[in-house]
């Protein structure tokens, strides 16, 4: 490994923040999604964060499945063990950015949205939203053609509590 600024240097120290941000995730990540909290140093390279993510997969410290990576029970305990000697700084932001992560992936949890060819043409639509717990709406649509099915239903994930509030504001007025 060459010379970088940052804390995380050696491999060992990428290993042991890989271990680290995937037990903070309380969901799978993919790669892209990964590799942003972990490359939260500046020391740490892509090249040597996948290779690093190889050998932890080869060790059984971490899972693939799908092309999303968990930790697994003895990525865990050897993690816990290791954790501490990821300087603070380094730790801080990990941690801020597996908050992100899991915010936003709880919230994709809640939103469901489908689009089926409709044989007479055109597209149904299929939106709903969950609190968690019970169906908050849950809305079918006609759009009468891909680009319109499409653009409809990016809307409703980046704003399906908006289109709530205001259907609700709406019936209630």
């Amino acid at each position: 490994m060459e010379n970088r600024f940052g804390f995380i240097r050696e491999k060992i120290d990428i290993k042991i923040l890989i271990l680290y941000v995937l037990s903070r995730c309380r969901f799978p990540a993919d790669n892209d999604q990964l590799s942003e909290m972990v490359m939260c140093d500046d020391g740490v390279s892509y090249f040597d964060y996948a290779e690093c993510l190889d050998e932890l997969i080869g060790s059984g410290h971490v899972e693939c499945t799908d092309g999303r990576y968990l930790i697994t029970e003895k990525g865990r305990s050897n993690g816990i063990v290791t954790e501490s000697s990821v300087p603070f700084s380094v730790r801080k932001k990990a941690t801020q950015l597996t908050n992100q992560f899991n915010s936003a992936e709880a919230r994709k949890s809640k939103i469901v949205t489908e689009v089926t060819q409709n044989p007479g043409g055109g597209f149904d639509l299929h939106f709903s939203l969950s609190d968690g717990v019970v169906q908050i709406i849950d809305v079918r649509m006609f759009a009468d053609d891909k680009k319109q099915a499409d653009m409809l239903i990016s809307g409703f994930r980046r704003k399906a509590e908006a289109a709530y509030n205001a259907f609700v504001q709406t019936l209630l007025q």
